[in-house]
């Protein structure tokens, strides 16, 4: 009996992106992804101004089969939120302004503990 052909991983995925890229054509930007539950994940992020229009696909591992599909266009206004998670915490929400604001709130943040632990040190010194 012959042993049954293995197409590499590597080219799996590359057939499995070219399909869904030419259905779903347009994006600036996508990763591939394995999850805990043996699933592979396909994500695709578009242009957006607000929220993060993306498109994730679940494949069987083996397989290559869509498992599910989750669009953009299809969001409801949980999917919104959660969307634009990322772009609140980096502070691409808001532009060049919530960049700035979310950067001085990382600094205060990290200049705390460093400024405890000084306080701390001196007041030890004193007894």
């Amino acid at each position: 009996m012959k042993p049954a052909v293995v197409e590499p991983l590597a080219s799996r995925y590359n057939t499995l992106y070219k399909n869904i890229v030419q259905k779903y054509p347009g994006a600036e930007s996508s990763s591939f992804s394995v999850r805990k539950g043996g699933e592979l994940r396909l994500r695709l992020i578009y242009p957006y101004r607000w929220a993060r229009n993306q498109n994730t696909f679940f494949f069987d591992e083996r397989s290559g089969q869509l498992l599910r599909a989750k669009l953009y266009r299809d969001f409801n206004g949980a999917d919104l939120v959660e969307a634009t998670n990322y772009d609140l915490h980096t502070g691409r929400l808001f532009g060049l302004f919530g960049k700035t604001v979310a950067f001085l709130a990382a600094l205060i943040s990290a200049s705390l503990p460093v400024t405890g632990l000084i306080i701390w040190l001196k007041k030890k010194r004193k007894r």
